[in-house]
Protein backbone atom coordinates (compact mmCIF):
# COMPACT_ATOMS: atom_id res chain seq x y z
CA UNK A 1 0.00 0.00 0.00
CA UNK A 2 0.95 3.52 -0.70
CA UNK A 3 -0.41 6.59 1.15
CA UNK A 4 -1.34 9.65 -0.76
CA UNK A 5 -2.11 13.16 0.38
CA UNK A 6 -4.99 15.36 -0.72
CA UNK A 7 -5.02 16.66 -3.76
CA UNK A 8 -5.79 20.45 -5.06
CA UNK A 9 -7.20 18.86 -8.21
CA UNK A 10 -8.39 15.63 -9.22
CA UNK A 11 -8.44 14.69 -12.82
CA UNK A 12 -9.04 10.99 -14.36
CA UNK A 13 -9.11 9.54 -18.01
CA UNK A 14 -10.87 6.59 -18.89
CA UNK A 15 -10.42 4.32 -22.45
CA UNK A 16 -9.68 0.96 -23.31
CA UNK A 17 -6.23 -0.53 -22.25
CA UNK A 18 -3.32 1.04 -24.11
CA UNK A 19 -5.29 4.16 -25.14
CA UNK A 20 -2.46 6.54 -23.73
CA UNK A 21 -3.89 7.09 -20.66
CA UNK A 22 -0.85 7.11 -18.44
CA UNK A 23 1.18 8.45 -21.14
CA UNK A 24 -0.63 11.80 -20.89
CA UNK A 25 -0.88 11.64 -17.25
CA UNK A 26 3.16 11.23 -17.02
CA UNK A 27 3.80 14.01 -19.92
CA UNK A 28 2.01 15.95 -17.56
CA UNK A 29 4.10 15.17 -14.98
CA UNK A 30 7.04 15.75 -16.24
CA UNK A 31 5.67 19.19 -17.08
CA UNK A 32 4.60 19.98 -13.82
CA UNK A 33 6.93 18.25 -11.82
CA UNK A 34 6.05 15.27 -9.35
CA UNK A 35 4.84 17.85 -5.89
CA UNK A 36 1.70 18.18 -8.19
CA UNK A 37 0.65 15.42 -9.43
CA UNK A 38 0.20 11.79 -8.08
CA UNK A 39 -0.98 9.40 -10.53
CA UNK A 40 -3.36 6.44 -9.29
CA UNK A 41 -3.90 3.61 -11.97
CA UNK A 42 -6.59 2.17 -11.88
CA UNK A 43 -4.50 -0.86 -12.47
CA UNK A 44 -3.86 -1.15 -8.74
CA UNK A 45 -7.75 -2.16 -8.28
CA UNK A 46 -7.61 -5.50 -9.60
CA UNK A 47 -9.65 -7.98 -7.20
CA UNK A 48 -7.18 -9.80 -5.17
CA UNK A 49 -6.48 -13.32 -6.71
CA UNK A 50 -3.79 -14.83 -4.86
CA UNK A 51 -6.39 -17.03 -3.00
CA UNK A 52 -7.07 -18.06 -6.75
CA UNK A 53 -5.19 -20.95 -7.58
CA UNK A 54 -3.00 -20.33 -11.10
CA UNK A 55 -4.73 -22.55 -13.44
CA UNK A 56 -8.18 -20.75 -12.67
CA UNK A 57 -6.39 -17.38 -12.27
CA UNK A 58 -5.52 -17.30 -16.18
CA UNK A 59 -9.33 -18.02 -16.97
CA UNK A 60 -10.05 -14.60 -15.48
CA UNK A 61 -11.19 -12.19 -17.84
CA UNK A 62 -8.83 -9.11 -16.72
CA UNK A 63 -11.03 -6.65 -19.67
CA UNK A 64 -14.11 -7.15 -17.41
CA UNK A 65 -14.77 -3.77 -15.31
CA UNK A 66 -15.98 -6.70 -12.63
CA UNK A 67 -12.64 -7.71 -12.34
CA UNK A 68 -11.69 -4.18 -10.69
CA UNK A 69 -12.55 -2.57 -7.31
CA UNK A 70 -14.00 -0.11 -8.92
CA UNK A 71 -16.18 0.61 -5.62
CA UNK A 72 -12.59 0.72 -3.43
CA UNK A 73 -11.09 3.24 -6.02
CA UNK A 74 -13.59 5.71 -5.96
CA UNK A 75 -13.83 5.20 -1.83
CA UNK A 76 -9.96 5.78 -2.47
CA UNK A 77 -10.10 8.99 -4.28
CA UNK A 78 -13.45 10.25 -2.00
CA UNK A 79 -11.35 10.17 0.81
CA UNK A 80 -8.39 12.43 -1.03
CA UNK A 81 -11.08 15.00 -1.66
CA UNK A 82 -12.49 15.27 1.53
CA UNK A 83 -8.37 16.29 2.90
CA UNK A 84 -8.18 12.64 3.99
CA UNK A 85 -5.33 9.72 3.32
CA UNK A 86 -5.53 6.82 1.36
CA UNK A 87 -3.50 3.53 1.16
CA UNK A 88 -3.49 2.89 -2.66
CA UNK A 89 -2.83 -1.07 -3.55
CA UNK A 90 0.12 -1.28 -4.75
Amino acid sequence: MTKYRTPSLLAGASGVSCSGKITLFQALLDRMGTPQITIIEHDRYYSDQVHVPLAERTKVNYYNPYALETTLLIEHLTSLRNGNTAKIPV
